[in-house]
């Protein structure tokens, strides 16, 4: 809880600006492109007002309400 959002998007920029670089010949490629690839994920919120209108809620068969977040 006590970790703020921006911290991954600069954790993010240090390694591509240390890495994903034109010069590194350490990046393994396929056809001279790199691969990329994106996984999501679904995480469940604590059920607050302001988290149900900033995320909405999803319910379950049994109507039982929750929120929850992407990443």
């Amino acid at each position: 809880k006590k970790i703020k959002p921006e911290v991954f998007n600069y954790l993010s920029s240090v390694i591509i600006d240390n890495y994903y670089v034109q010069s590194n010949e350490n990046i393994k490629r396929f056809k001279d492109f790199r691969v990329l690839a994106v996984d999501g994920s679904k995480i469940t919120l604590p059920f607050t007002e302001e988290l149900k209108i900033c995320f909405g809620e999803s319910k379950n068969q049994t109507n039982t309400s929750i929120v929850q977040a992407r990443s």
